[in-house]
C-alpha cells in the first residue's frame, strides 16, 4: 500500500507541522489527511481525515471517502474491504515526531524506523535491553507506546515486539513510564475480543 500524508491545506507533512506536545517527548500533527492507493485486494483508493482526540488519547478517523479505480465501483459489498484502520496505522508515524538525540532536531517516527514493522533500530533496542531502568529506556517506551497508541494499535504488544521482551516485562516498563508522566495524552482501550 502507498500512503500519501498531508496537512488539511494539502501540504506534505513536515516536522514543524507537529505542534501538539504529547507525553514528555513527543509532538504530533493534530490533524491530517491520508490517501492510500495500491492496497492489496481493495478495488478503490481510501482517503481519511484524522484528528487527535484528547479524550480518547489517540488519533481518530473523522471522515473516510473512497474512490473506485477504473473499471471498479464502490458499493456495499466492496466497502466491506475498506481498511481505514490500516491506513491510519500506516500514516500516523508520519505525523508523530520526537527529538531522537535531545539536540533540538526533531524527526518523524517514519524517518527513524528502518522498516514498516520496526520503530527503533535494532542496535538501540539491544542497548536498551542491557541497561537498568534508564531515561533512554523510558524514552524508547514512550516512543513505541506513543506510535502504537496514537495509531489505535495495542501498545503493550508493540513494546513487547519492538523490544523482544516478555509481555509482563513490557507491561512493567509501560507502568514505570506512565508513573513517570511519560504517557500523558496517550491511551489505548482494548476492545472486546471477537470470540467473546
Amino acid at each position: 500500500m502507498k500512503v500519501d500524508v498531508r496537512t488539511l491545506t494539502g501540504s506534505k507533512i513536515r516536522t514543524r507541522d507537529a505542534t501538539l506536545p504529547i507525553g514528555t517527548g513527543l509532538r504530533i500533527v493534530p490533524t491530517f489527511r491520508a490517501t492510500a492507493t495500491e492496497q492489496p485486494d481493495v478495488p478503490f483508493d481510501t482517503n481519511i481525515e484524522v484528528h487527535y482526540s484528547p479524550t480518547d488519547g489517540r488519533y481518530v478517523i473523522a471522515e473516510a471517502t473512497f474512490r473506485a479505480r477504473p473499471g471498479e465501483e464502490v458499493n456495499a459489498v466492496r466497502l466491506r474491504l475498506a481498511r481505514t484502520a490500516d491506513v491510519l496505522k500506516a500514516s500516523a508515524p508520519e505525523c508523530i515526531t520526537f527529538d531522537a538525540l535531545d539536540d533540538g532536531h526533531w524527526v518523524k517516527a517514519s524517518e527513524f524506523a528502518l522498516s514498516a514493522d520496526r520503530i527503533l533500530p535494532p542496535f538501540i533496542v539491544a542497548q536498551l535491553r542491557q541497561r537498568k531502568n534508564t531515561e533512554a529506556r523510558m524514552d524508547a517506551v514512550e516512543i513505541v507506546y506513543g506510535v502504537a497508541a496514537l495509531s489505535g494499535l495495542p501498545p503493550t504488544q508493540a513494546v513487547q515486539n519492538e523490544m523482544g521482551i516478555p509481555h509482563r516485562t513490557a507491561a512493567d516498563w509501560i507502568s514505570k513510564a506512565r508513573d513517570a508522566g511519560r504517557l500523558e495524552g496517550m491511551a489505548y482501550v482494548a476492545g472486546r475480543r471477537v470470540d467473546g
